[in-house]
């Protein structure tokens, strides 16, 4: 999961004085909270890439914020990050909601925003299986959430 920096002018604005490392779920929860478009709240964060987030020490912020979490699931988005984020546990209401919105191009809208290695990966050790099932061993395996639109 993708890691962000506060910019250091919004760190009181944020309140972040001492942990100011979040990630996109937290800029989304927070946009909703302030009222704010989850826009204006990606100006005041620069993207960590995971170099930097190794690079950070303790003083600058807590260690058990900066690292990024392995083993935990990735998430998909149908609508660029700004819509609903579904879980492993939820993929088939992602499949549902994307056929809705995509109709027969839905899964194959789905693959070709995947990572190639990890949908390789997963094709070569896990299909033949169902588009859900395909879907939750990719995000388990993910190296980063699956955003499209």
């Amino acid at each position: 999961m993708k890691k962000y920096i506060v910019k250091r002018e919004y760190y009181a604005d944020w309140g972040v004085w001492d942990d100011p490392v979040t990630d996109f779920a937290e800029i989304k929860r927070l946009a909703a909270e302030w009222g704010k478009p989850v826009s204006e709240l990606m100006e005041q964060v620069d993207e960590l890439t995971d170099d930097e987030v190794d690079e950070l020490t303790d003083d600058e912020v807590d260690e058990s914020c900066a690292e990024i979490e392995d083993g935990e699931p990735a998430i998909i988005n149908l609508s660029n990050g700004l819509g609903r984020d579904y879980s492993i546990s939820e993929v088939e209401d992602a499949l549902a909601d994307a056929r809705r919105m995509w109709g027969n191009n839905a899964w194959d809208t789905i693959v070709n925003m995947m990572d190639d290695e990890t949908r390789e990966a997963v094709a070569d050790e896990f299909a033949p299986c169902t588009e859900a099932d395909f879907l939750q061993e990719y995000l388990r395996r993910a190296p980063h959430d699956l955003i499209i639109g």
